[in-house]
């Protein structure tokens, strides 16, 4: 959706939010649903260092 949605932004940009987003989404679906998955320090800073990057750049 945001490649072919968000207009606004270059082509350029729009690959590199959707590829973010997706990597949040796939940190999100194993913290929620894979309980037998660990989600340590690791995955939380990435996560949060991806959030910055989306709020900082896009």
């Amino acid at each position: 959706m945001i490649e072919t949605n968000m207009t606004n932004l270059d082509q350029t940009k729009r690959v590199r939010l959707s590829e973010l987003v997706g990597r949040l989404y796939t940190l999100r679906c194993v913290a929620d649903y894979h309980p037998s998955i660990d989600v340590d320090g690791r995955d939380a800073r990435e996560a949060i260092s991806i959030m910055k990057t989306v709020f900082e750049s896009f």
